[in-house]
């Protein structure tokens, strides 16, 4: 139920026998009465008023007293400033309670800017918070503007910066100007260091590194900062990507993005500030926990918002461009002024954790076939050494890898994108479900994976993929860890479902989309079987060491490194017998390949850490047809590859 609902499930709030009081002036109060501070949003564009609360308590032994954040509230239009308005109040331990809310004013401010008097009134309590009793706060206006956002941008040397771009009717658009657009307040700290050139462009663990170190602020917190690196181009694997956001957990949940300018300017020269810009924002907007528009969830591939792809548009590029306003659509504005502080700010709720947007479409998205489609095959394989009778058999805390693969059935050849099986991109959807005894098969109350890192990406026609009749495409899919947590924290069984979005390209365009979904696989997770196997259970499900394992090893996380090669040791250190430390020994191959570039905050200056191939050799010459039978087909042949490319090359 949308929080609208829920406000008329309610019923409407008491009224009271006054004169009409004016609608205080749209923009950001701030107050604090004897029991709560309040920082209160009055919106007359969307005429929603909303709020948060904070507890305020004495504090022992000292006369000033303790402010801690205890709910945040939103009222549900028509609103009537001279009517107590019916209010959803929420907080961060999953209280929920209804109310009202009056606004008396506006008044001549203190401060010369306007005040309002707010009486809240909640019909639960919530989080230190009592029910019942009027609540009133004298709120000082403090600006336009509803919430705040600090912009931390860092740029690698040679990138240029985020230029204004004139629109059709000649208004110029910056970055700032596009964000006060949806209400909020930027502040840009712009660096004046530059990020050294990295000429093989970035890969996904060395950006987190990255983003980890040259953040300004505690990043392990929730707060209204995000970190943005402005650089060139990620590696040359990940082509055509133009964007990054980070939720990783406890690091970066929603607190870091990257764009990569250079590529944007190589696919699109013609239009290269405008796609520069709205990728940005994009990826801003992921970092306040908006979903794509395109999404299955979501259902509007119609769409002219920021978080809509050109090339995913229902009308294709340039019905998007036509469309496009530099805005975002009335629900995601109402969630980014309005929704609940933890779901919004940086560090908070993971991503992808509310469903803001109506229910029930209206607009155009793929829908999900109820038996297979003739023509496509989408197909999900486990490791060969995890067969039973019953299913695949993972044992309790090893990494949870699988193969996806997808087929061309038609009797043409099709064009698709080359990341189209890369669940980081978006096209493809994962679904974990615990299943439990006399359950039907389906992804009914399925929860979808969502990765510690999501890429977006355009298509890029020098490296889109032809698949004759009958060819195959395949990749891995690490499951183990996402924006939520574990897939597979506990023992017992789950099914895997894939739903694939295969957009055809002809000539570097969309001309149109089928939708795969696999077969349920059952995977099924051992009980714990030794007293090892609890000692191991303590590291392998911690958030740091699962960030490490998602990532195939991390240079920001070499403490959950070291944890897990003396956890190695432990369990006897031989891959080949077990699959825990086969996957360990593999990250730490990719690892001992990585050059990243890191950031010294006490001298103030940027590092290259070497590679260390020889290591990644040795590590390699561990994984033996034993141990590579412990993962997919897809990620036991890239590993061989990457075995056999090393060995020609020492």
């Amino acid at each position: 139920m949308t929080p609208d609902e829920e406000l008329a499930a309610a019923g409407a709030a008491p009224t009271r026998d006054q004169a009409a009081v004016a609608m205080p002036a749209g923009g950001r109060y701030r107050g604090a009465g004897d029991e709560i501070a309040l920082d209160l949003r009055v919106d007359a564009e969307l005429n929603i008023v909303s709020g948060d609360l904070y507890a305020i308590t004495s504090r022992p032994g000292s006369d000033e007293p303790l402010v801690g954040y205890a709910a945040s509230f939103r009222t549900s239009p028509p609103l009537d400033a001279s009517l107590p308005s019916a209010i959803l109040a929420e907080d961060d331990l999953g209280g929920r309670t209804t109310g009202s809310m009056l606004l008396d004013g506006p008044a001549p401010g203190r401060g010369g800017g306007g005040a309002v008097t707010v009486t809240v009134v909640l019909d639960g309590g919530l989080n230190g918070i009592g029910s019942r009793r009027p609540m009133t706060v004298v709120a000082e206006r403090v600006g336009d503007l509803l919430r705040p956002i600090v912009l931390e941008i860092d740029r690698e040397r040679d990138v240029a910066e985020i230029a204004p771009v004139v629109d059709d009717g000649g208004v110029v658009r910056t970055l700032p100007g596009v964000l006060a657009g949806a209400g909020l307040d930027p502040v840009v700290d712009d660096r004046d260091d530059p990020i050294p050139v990295k000429d093989a462009g970035w890969d996904t663990a060395e950006l987190h590194a990255l983003m980890v170190d040259v953040a300004d602020r505690p990043v392990d917190r929730p707060a209204w900062g995000l970190g943005l690196l402005v650089l060139g181009s990620a590696d040359e694997r990940q082509r055509g990507l133009l964007g990054v956001m980070f939720d990783t957990t406890p690091q970066l949940p929603r607190q870091a993005a990257a764009v990569f300018a250079t590529a944007v300017r190589e696919l699109r020269p013609d239009d290269a500030d405008r796609k520069l810009m709205q990728t940005t924002v994009h990826e801003i907007g992921h970092a306040l926990n908006l979903a794509h528009r395109f999404e299955r969830e979501v259902g509007r591939a119609d769409s002219f918002s920021h978080m809509a792809y050109d090339w995913r548009h229902v009308g294709g590029p340039e019905v998007f461009w036509e469309g496009y306003d530099y805005r975002f659509d009335p629900d995601e504005l109402a969630f980014l002024r309005h929704g609940r502080r933890r779901d919004v700010i940086p560090g908070g709720a993971p991503f992808h954790s509310v469903r803001y947007w109506a229910d029930g479409g209206g607009g155009s998205s793929p829908y999900v076939p109820e038996a297979p489609l003739a023509g496509v095959s989408l197909l999900l394989d486990p490791p060969p050494a995890s067969l039973t009778t019953a299913g695949p058999l993972f044992g309790f805390g090893q990494p949870v890898y699988l193969q996806v693969r997808f087929r061309n059935d038609l009797d043409v050849s099709i064009e698709v994108p080359h990341q189209l099986l890369d669940h980081k991109v978006g096209l493809l959807e994962v679904l974990i479900r615990r299943q439990r005894p006399g359950d039907p098969s389906g992804i009914v109350d399925a929860d979808a994976f969502r990765p510690v890192a999501q890429r977006c990406v355009d298509v890029d026609p020098g490296v889109a993929r032809t698949l004759d009749p009958g060819d195959e495409m395949t990749d891995n899919l690490n499951l183990t860890f996402g924006a939520s947590g574990f897939g597979f924290a506990e023992p017992g069984r789950y099914e895997v479902t894939a739903l694939l979005v295969v957009p055809e390209i002809r000539d570097g365009q969309v001309v149109r989309e089928y939708v795969a979904a696999s077969a349920p696989l059952p995977v099924t997770i051992a009980h714990p079987v030794s007293a090892l196997d609890e000692i191991s259970a303590v590291e392998l499900l911690d958030p740091e060491v699962g960030t490490w394992f998602a990532l195939g090893g991390a240079p920001a996380l070499r403490r959950a490194g070291d944890r897990l090669d003396a956890l190695a040791e432990r369990r006897g250190g031989d891959p080949n017998r077990d699959p825990v430390v086969a996957a360990i020994v593999r990250a730490q191959a990719f690892e001992a390949l990585r050059s990243p570039i890191r950031y010294e905050r006490s001298t103030d200056t940027f590092r290259s850490e070497p590679s260390r191939p020889e290591l990644a050799v040795e590590r390699l010459r561990r994984l033996d047809a034993g141990a590579l039978a412990s993962f997919d087909p897809s990620t036991a042949a890239g590993t061989r590859r990457l075995a056999r490319d090393l060995e020609q090359r020492m």
